[in-house]
Formats: structure tokens, C-alpha cells, sequence
């Protein structure tokens, strides 16, 4: 099979023009979006909601998608120029190889990011393909390997979401923040990240949507964001977050500053009322309620609770600005024999 040469960026920066021999012929002739609808159904991409479970990884199976795309770029040339950019579109180290035993993740997934984040580094034809980063980051050889994957992301000019499946053991911390100093990455505009993650938000000032990981630890991302004090204008939604009492009783004036032109928020069952009267642009509220294993007295304490915080987020609703239509969700997980149950109405 004759050698296929890799897709070059042109001098003035754009992809380069798909050729068109043979291009409307047999299987040319199907639309990339037709493609695209048939690996979603065979093989799906992972997505926000599992994510934001807390894996630690990911199955080998999920890697299909990435194969598939790898031998669609490698048929001909008409498909390079078609599937190479799809294919590196999502820069993904959050899989371990099927038959390992879990407890040796780390021994793939450390070296794989700092393979990939090197190879990627001296490979510039590849930068403005890549949009989406999926990584799991452990601690096995953290300094050199994030070290690395910060100066990767540095380098891709059209990177607007990093999502962090998970960051193994509390050190790692430490091993974000320092690799991360001084970096600034504008372009990113979606992060979902764990709580001991927050050191890269002080990289990420334009970012607009943030989703923490893990029920137990969302706290801790509010309070990361107050202590940098750094206001991000362009925040609007968070999701996955929670409110301290402690921490809204203190500081809770400064998130208005920081994030002044949040309209949408996803909170827990631990939202301590008056925390969003701060919020002055607010539209959208998810209130998740979690009552799973609770009965009898707890039942009805946690149902009095939610009625209470309920009737505290219609009122900072309707406090806020604007002439725009205002709308709360209340999901209650566990009721009714574990089933979900969704309460939305609009706030006047």
C-alpha cells in the first residue's frame, strides 16, 4: 500500500482543501454527518453525565471510536483529509488496556499522557484539531508528565473544554498547581473537572461552564474559586456544585463579584438559603434532592429541608434582573422506590 502523507496546515493557518478524485464515487458519496450518526450509535464517545460519575477510567471498549476513526484517516487520501481532524478532534488518555488488573491503571495511563502530550508537542500540524481534552490524571510520575500535558495545551489554538475524569489521591493537588502556574489557556470555555483539580482554574479566566465531579468534594471548588478572587465575566453555568454553610456565611458576597453574570446553577442537597441572592442575572436553577436510603423521620427532615431551600431559590429567582423567563427544576433522586421524579415550573 503506498505511504500516505500527512495532512499539512496551510500558510495561512486553514485545513487543506479535500481532493476530489474519486470524491463522489462509492463510499465518498456519504456525508460526514451520516458517519459521525452511525459511530455515535456503534460507538459512542464518552460523555458529560459519565463523566461527572468520578470513574477513575475507562474501559478499552471505549476506545473503539478512536480505532475506527484512525482507520477511516488511513484508507486514502480523501478520507485523511475528511477523518483526520475528527479523529484528533478529542485528545482522549482515560482508558486502560482490557485484561490488566484495575490497580495498574496508573502504570498506562501516566506514561500514555506523557506520550501523547510529547508527541503531540512535535507534531503542529495537529494543533488546531484538537478541541476537546478527556484525561485521567494519577500520580505516577506527575511532575514531568503534567509538566508536559500543560505545555501540550498551551500549544492548540482552538481548545475550548478539558475534562478531567479523575485525579487520583490528594497530592495531586499539589501536582496541578504547580504544573499549571502561569499558565493561561483563553480559548477554553468548558471545564469539568474534581475538586482537587482546582488549580487549573486560575489558567482557564474566560471560561462559561463548570462541572464538578465527585457528590462529596463540590464544596471545595467553590471555595478554590474565592480564594484566587479572580472574577471570571464570562461564567454562566455551573453544574454539579455545592454551597458550605460556613463558606456562604462568610464569603458568600464575593461570589457575586467573581462570578457576576452567572444565569444558570445546578445545587445540591446541602444549599444553604441566601447563597444565590448574590446572583443577580440568575434564570436557570437545577435543585437536585437525594433521598436514597432515607426513611421515616429523615424522610420527612430531608423533604421539609428541600421544601424550605425550594421556596429560597423562587425568591432569589425572582429578585434577579432581567425580563427573561425563569425556570427551576427540582429532581428528587431516590423517590418513589429509587425512581426519579422532576418538578419544573416556571418562577414569576
Amino acid at each position: 500500500m503506498t505511504a500516505i502523507s500527512p495532512v499539512m496546515i496551510t500558510p495561512t493557518g486553514k485545513y487543506p482543501d479535500i481532493p476530489t478524485d474519486n470524491a463522489h464515487t462509492g463510499p465518498f458519496l456519504l456525508p460526514t454527518e451520516l458517519i459521525l450518526d452511525i459511530l455515535d450509535y456503534v460507538c459512542p464517545s464518552i460523555t458529560e453525565s459519565e463523566i461527572l460519575q468520578n470513574h477513575l477510567f475507562f474501559p478499552s471498549e471505549r476506545r473503539a471510536r478512536f480505532k475506527v476513526l484512525r482507520a477511516l484517516s488511513q484508507t486514502c487520501r480523501v478520507w485523511r483529509c475528511r477523518f483526520l481532524p475528527l479523529l484528533w478532534h478529542r485528545l482522549e488518555v482515560c482508558t486502560i488496556s482490557s485484561g490488566l488488573p484495575e490497580w495498574k491503571y496508573m502504570e498506562q495511563i501516566g506514561p500514555a499522557l506523557l506520550t501523547k502530550s510529547n508527541g503531540l508537542l512535535e507534531s503542529e500540524c495537529l494543533w488546531p484539531y484538537v478541541q476537546i481534552v478527556t484525561v485521567t490524571l494519577v500520580p505516577l510520575g506527575a511532575p514531568v508528565t503534567l509538566d508536559a500535558f500543560a505545555r501540550c495545551l498551551s500549544v492548540l489554538p482552538n481548545l475550548h473544554t478539558i475534562e478531567i475524569v479523575h485525579a487520583k489521591r490528594k497530592r495531586m493537588g499539589n501536582f496541578i498547581r504547580q504544573a499549571f502556574e502561569g499558565r493561561t489557556y483563553p480559548t477554553v470555555r468548558t471545564l469539568t473537572i474534581p475538586h482537587n483539580a482546582s488549580g487549573i482554574l486560575r489558567s482557564c479566566l474566560e471560561v462559561e461552564r463548570i462541572s464538578c465531579t465527585g457528590i462529596h468534594y463540590q464544596t471545595r471548588l467553590i471555595s478554590a474559586m474565592i480564594r484566587d478572587g479572580c472574577p471570571r465575566p464570562r461564567l454562566t453555568t455551573m453544574c454539579e456544585v455545592a454551597f458550605s454553610g460556613r463558606l456562604c456565611n462568610k464569603k458568600k458576597k464575593n461570589l457575586g463579584r467573581i462570578i457576576p453574570n452567572l444565569t444558570s446553577i445546578e445545587v445540591g442537597w446541602e444549599y444553604i438559603p441566601g447563597t444565590l441572592s448574590e446572583f443577580k442575572e440568575l434564570s436557570t436553577v437545577q435543585f437536585n434532592v437525594f433521598l436514597a436510603d432515607l426513611r421515616g423521620d429523615k424522610l420527612e427532615e430531608r423533604l421539609a429541608n428541600a421544601l424550605e431551600q425550594k421556596s429560597d431559590i423562587c425568591n432569589a429567582l425572582k429578585a434577579a434582573n432581567g425580563n427573561q423567563r425563569k425556570w427551576l427544576t427540582v429532581i428528587y433522586y431516590g423517590m418513589e422506590s429509587l425512581n426519579v421524579k422532576f418538578e419544573v415550573e416556571e418562577v414569576r
